[in-house]
């Protein structure tokens, strides 16, 4: 498929402050300003719209990143999932100084054929260059009357653009189906993720071979051992995987569904979990994943949580579980000002801090960027920036850091209300 660019300028505040920072530009110079700088705001044509995962960078500094909805409305995505139509897109946005260029790596054209609407997504590298990801809908078979079961491709870079490879469709049946999350990969290239649902139960964790070759390592069962993972997996050196469940676990007081878990797959299969939510003060139901830090500690957010001011599901958590299973809660929200619903998760800086984002909540109701900095044992949140919907509205997926500048996606919002790509440096506050 041909790949369609399209550049655009950052506002007009950079172009003011270059003569001021030209000495001192980084790689990443396009996000240098004071204030949270729209990169991109998606058209819903054939650009896409509805980015609801997260970006990842390349070597260069490039950001790659998928949109749900929009692209091309022909083949199999004529239906309408309340964001529009169309099977979802790739996507890859370079820059040159002041200069921001929209690529267009792939749009999908769905059952039975290929893919469509990759979901929460991050995409992956392989040390080839290859990227991988997954879609919840589309491949080969259909699911229940759903448009396909989901699948499991590959982007290949050539010089007459990126190939796309179905290396795994996922069948209806007793298997794994419904990828919500994208994938991880090993240093094999063995791809790993979880699907939200599955034919026996409750979702799964699963393995994909670079040759297409597909295992469930564990099957969830809603009950002790979780259900329904929404978020993706992180690997550690020695091959383990861990993860979050929204719902299951050893504690109802969220109802019977359970309140969800932090759980932890051995290379063999086995899971352990390392902690289940109780639904109070420590927080309930985890959309997101989870980060890992050299000691070992699991760093994630939960959707709600005990801190009071946003109704009855209070407003979500920040929280940290150590490899013997304690968990701490670093930050409560408490109000709709401070954020509110937390979907996507946390990343690091090199000093600790940690940086997110809240889907909603915020001075306009849109959503936040916040940062949580350690002293002394405790965490001091500070919200960055409140999206206004111009700006952006309702920031799904995690956060990327690149050359000091926090770089993400939100869901609405923007010139078109389609979506956008943003940047934030969190060193230049407002005056």
């Amino acid at each position: 498929m041909s790949r369609t660019r399209l550049t655009v300028n950052p506002i007009a505040l950079w172009l003011l402050l270059a003569a001021v920072l030209c000495s001192l530009v980084a790689t990443i110079q396009p996000a240098q300003a004071q204030v949270l700088t729209t990169i991109y705001s998606f058209t819903g044509g054939a650009d896409g719209n509805t980015p609801f995962g997260s970006l990842i960078k390349d070597k260069a500094g490039n950001l790659y990143g998928t949109t749900s909805w929009g692209g091309s409305e022909g083949g199999n995505c004529t239906y309408n999932g309340g964001y529009g139509t169309g099977c979802g897109t790739v996507f890859e946005l370079t820059h040159s100084g002041f200069v921001w260029s929209f690529t267009l790596l792939y749009d999908f054209t769905g059952y039975p054929d290929d893919g469509a609407n990759p979901a929460n997504e991050f995409l992956a590298f392989d040390k080839l260059g290859n990227l991988y990801g997954t879609t919840y809908y589309g491949g080969t078979t259909s699911c229940s009357g759903q448009p396909g079961c989901g699948t499991v491709f590959k982007l290949t870079p050539s010089q007459g653009g990126w190939s796309e490879t179905m290396l795994y469709s996922f069948p209806q049946g007793s298997g794994a189906f419904s990828p919500d999350s994208g994938v991880v990969v090993d240093k094999k290239g063995n791809l790993y993720g979880t699907t939200f649902h599955s034919g026996t139960g409750p979702g799964t964790v699963y393995k994909v071979t670079p040759s297409g070759t597909e295992t469930v390592l564990h099957a969830f069962t809603g009950g002790a051992d979780g259900g329904y993972p929404f978020g993706g997996l992180v690997l550690d050196k020695k091959g383990n995987l861990y993860g979050t469940t929204q719902y299951g676990g050893t504690n109802q007081n969220c109802g019977a569904s359970g309140c969800g878990t932090v759980f932890k797959i051995a290379p063999d299969g086995t899971e352990t979990v390392l902690y289940s939510f109780a639904g109070g003060t420590d927080g309930q139901w985890p959309w997101a994943g989870v980060i890992l830090d050299k000691q070992g500690n699991l760093y994630g957010t939960t959707w709600v949580g005990e801190g009071g001011g946003c109704g009855s599901n209070a407003c979500g958590t920040v929280f940290k579980v150590a490899p013997d299973g304690t968990e701490t809660v670093l930050h409560s929200f408490n109000s709709p000002g401070d954020g509110e619903g937390l979907w996507g998760g946390v990343i690091f800086d090199a000093k600790g801090n940690l940086y997110g984002t809240t889907f909603i909540g915020g001075a306009y109701g849109n959503g936040t960027v916040f940062e949580l900095t350690p002293s002394g044992g405790a965490w001091t949140e500070t919200v960055l920036h409140s999206f206004n919907w111009s700006d952006g509205a309702y920031p799904h997926g995690s956060l990327l850091l690149e050359g000091g500048i926090l770089y993400g996606a939100t869901q609405a919002g923007g010139a078109n209300s389609q979506g956008t790509v943003f940047g934030l440096n969190p060193r230049k506050r407002k005056k």
